[in-house]
């Protein structure tokens, strides 16, 4: 049986999928190394690979997404308006915000969803009321070969490289955390770099559409885009295993109108996770920081600590506040966490 292999070249990165047997990103290469020369160095056999972009599969096509849908191409600033499996029309766009606000606008469109990070393309668009603004969760490329045919029943091949990042600026660890859902809020293992948020008020962060009070003694140190994720740590031990973590989900229904449907929601998910062997435990609505919320727990494996979440939700958006401890949550954390949660909202 042959390797399927997808290639999706890019100005900046060239990432590379498998099936094997069901599709993954392997590796993310240096924009300047094309396909035939990425799949010779790492799998050192003939294949023949689906490549996106450059005349093969559209990268807009293979981002999954909605029916009709507006795809952003972060890095090469191309906005495509996609019927299905079709390129209805596709164009490169010096002012971003305003191409996909006019498709928007003229077409009958069911989401927009961004390929790459950017981390104040979703707030600008979020801010002009475009419809749905959805990170993809997985690149391109592993739509592609996902897309190639039926997965192959067992892996053929002996030995794929790990993933391989691509050569960046200083980098940032942030936190360290397991696989829960997105509408949970996500943590994972992460290497990002920082990013400069928008200030609001004095003593306040604002990014990726909402806004939250910094506690005293705390700073920004990392963010993730396509989570819409904030990292804040303490000053005096940025490095520590305490930290808080806040991240934005829109749900596409306000849950004040429709708070059982909410909860209802985030009770299935919550399940889920749990089935899926998610440490989890105590979900229940309470009252925390003043306002109604919901909290649950997460405990990490290989002594990564404990996670306390606390969902806000507020209008269409969900906002997730984790906080990360040892055993038992210092003082500080415990005073820090509260004034976030009573805090965050919507921007």
């Amino acid at each position: 049986m042959s390797l399927r292999v997808a290639v999706h070249p890019g100005a900046a990165t060239t990432r590379v999928a498998v099936a094997d047997p069901q599709p993954r990103l392997v590796a993310e290469l240096p924009g300047h190394v094309g396909p035939d020369a990425a799949v010779a160095l790492l799998f050192g056999r003939p294949v023949t690979p689906t490549v996106v972009g450059q005349g093969g599969v559209p990268a807009a096509v293979a981002v999954e997404g909605a029916t009709r849908r507006v795809v952003v191409d972060v890095e090469r600033l191309e906005v495509s308006l996609v019927d299905g499996d079709r390129v209805v029309a596709t164009h490169v766009a010096a002012q971003v915000v305003d191409a996909v606000v006019a498709l928007a606008r003229e077409q009958s469109v069911t989401e927009v969803v961004l390929v790459g990070r950017d981390p104040e393309l979703a707030t600008l668009l979020d801010a002009a009321r475009v419809g749905p603004v959805r990170v993809a969760g997985a690149p391109a490329v592993v739509g592609a070969v996902a897309a190639a045919g039926p997965p192959p029943p067992e892996s053929v091949v002996d030995d794929i490289p790990p993933l391989l990042p691509v050569p960046r600026r200083r980098l940032v660890p942030v936190v360290v955390a397991g696989a829960l859902l997105a509408v949970l809020g996500v943590v994972g293992a992460l290497l990002v770099p920082t990013a400069a948020p928008r200030t609001g008020s004095p003593g306040q962060l604002v990014q990726y559409g909402y806004r939250f009070a910094l506690p005293d003694g705390w700073a920004h140190t990392g963010a993730l885009p396509e989570r819409r994720r904030t990292v804040v740590t303490p000053v005096a031990a940025p490095d520590g295993i305490e930290l808080i973590a806040v991240e934005r989900t829109d749900l596409g229904y306000d849950t004040a109108l429709e708070p059982a449907r909410a909860t209802a929601d985030l009770r299935t998910v919550y399940d889920d996770a749990l089935a899926a062997g998610e440490r989890l435990d105590g979900f229940a609505p309470r009252r925390a920081a003043g306002r109604d919320v919901h909290t649950y727990r997460q405990s990490l494996t290989g002594g990564g600590g404990v996670v306390d979440w606390t969902v806000v939700l507020d209008g269409t958006a969900q906002l997730s506040v984790g906080c990360r401890h040892g055993p038992v949550a210092s003082p500080a954390l415990t005073a820090a966490c509260e004034h976030v949660v009573s805090s965050v909202g919507r921007a």
